[in-house]
């Protein structure tokens, strides 16, 4: 799976920071790089100090993805590479079926970002 991730340390950083405001730096500029950047959207609290965004799989990014292997399916079909069509047609099966098993939340009836932390692992379905 994939997931936003800007691990970049903050250059206006002095010596007296302490390493939870690295890790407050980092999350807001994942939310801010992946688009993400409301506290609603990454965090349980909703407060801006409490975003985890780098935690949070977000399924649009996935559907993106499986989007692209299709597309690239199609393509080489209609270039007349067969081979190289197969070969996407299988990537994107099997990426359609690890979405459905990650992200498909049956009791909801839906697809949900995934959450992965120390203290919580499993779908996003506070808003």
């Amino acid at each position: 799976m994939w997931r936003f991730l800007i691990p970049d340390p903050n250059p206006r950083k002095s010596l007296t920071d302490s390493k939870s405001k690295d890790e407050l730096y980092m999350d807001l500029k994942t939310a801010a790089e992946s688009r993400w950047f409301l506290p609603q959207n990454t965090s349980t609290s909703g407060l801006l100090q409490d975003c985890k965004a780098r935690f949070v799989i977000p399924v649009d990014l996935e559907l993106l993805i499986l989007r692209n292997e299709k597309l690239l399916q199609k393509f080489h079909q209609m270039l007349g590479n067969g081979n190289k069509g197969s070969f996407y047609s299988k990537i994107a099966k099997q990426w359609e079926e690890t979405i459905n098993a990650v992200f498909r939340n049956e009791t909801q009836g839906s697809w949900f970002d995934y959450i992965d932390t120390e203290g919580r692992q499993g779908h996003k379905t506070d808003f």
